[in-house]
């Protein structure tokens, strides 16, 4: 039998998204509530959660998410059996506000190749994250342009990125100034792009994958993994990177 308290955590958990503020009080709570939360929410992500992420992140700031791995998700990549279905822009767009309202330092979307729209990159290019892996996704030079837009004007968003991986994409040594507005930069991996070796400094710019983007960013707060396998549960074919990239030069 549970307790009264208990019922309580659980009643609250229920309808976490109607409280007005969970500010002030204590991170166990905080820790207690997501854990329900997390085993009372399933399936598709929608607004629900983006309130939720934003009541819990507004009190208890990266404890909640602090490092996401999205790698091949599958709402987040094209998926021919899923390409006309509004569900399916819906949580992508549900998951593009919990990324934006997350106070996150990492960061995975390789080879999510739904993520090359302007307002994912304008978004991206807002988050205070300090590794940001978006290896296989098809970036153009045009992406990289909206992806340091904000620090480049203001000196904001991806101005504390020390990691960056955008291999595997269409970028040319055009890209290069736009990423030098990112002053806090000290690693990018631009493997398998058009950027020649020549071209970058070597003590700071990667031509081949380096041991520090082998390893994995891992699901770190109280509803990453949660967030991270609901991303993951819809059933389609995935496009490969290589096939998008194909299509791409066939337009």
């Amino acid at each position: 039998m549970q307790s009264l308290f208990e019922q309580c955590i659980d009643f609250v958990a229920k309808n976490i998204q109607s409280v007005e503020t969970l500010q002030g009080f204590p991170s166990q709570i905080g820790e207690m509530l997501a854990s329900r939360v997390a085993e009372f929410r399933a399936g598709k992500l929608d607004n629900t959660d983006v309130k939720i992420i934003e009541i819990l992140t507004q009190a208890y700031t990266s404890d909640v998410l602090e490092s996401l791995n999205l790698s091949r998700s599958q709402i987040l990549c094209k998926q021919e059996s899923l390409l006309a279905d509004r569900t399916v822009d819906d949580e992508r767009l549900s998951l593009l506000k919990i990324i934006n309202l997350a106070d996150l330092s990492r960061l995975c979307l390789n080879y999510n190749t739904a993520c090359l729209s302007l307002d994912w990159m304008s978004t991206l290019g807002q988050c205070s994250l300090t590794q940001l892996e978006l290896r296989g996704i098809g970036l153009t030079d045009r992406h990289i342009v909206f992806l340091t837009a904000c620090s480049s004007v203001r000196n904001l968003g991806l101005s504390s990125l020390q990691l960056l991986d955008i291999g595997e994409n269409y970028l040319t040594e055009k890209c290069l100034h736009k990423l030098a507005c990112l002053c806090s930069l000290r690693m990018c991996d631009v493997s398998n792009t058009f950027i020649q070796a020549n071209q970058v400094d070597a003590t700071m710019w990667s031509i081949s994958n380096t041991d520090v983007f082998k390893r994995q960013i891992v699901n770190k707060g109280w509803l990453a993994e949660n967030i991270a396998q609901r991303a993951h549960c819809i059933k389609g074919t995935v496009v490969s990177a290589s096939t998008f990239y194909r299509s791409m030069e066939e337009m």
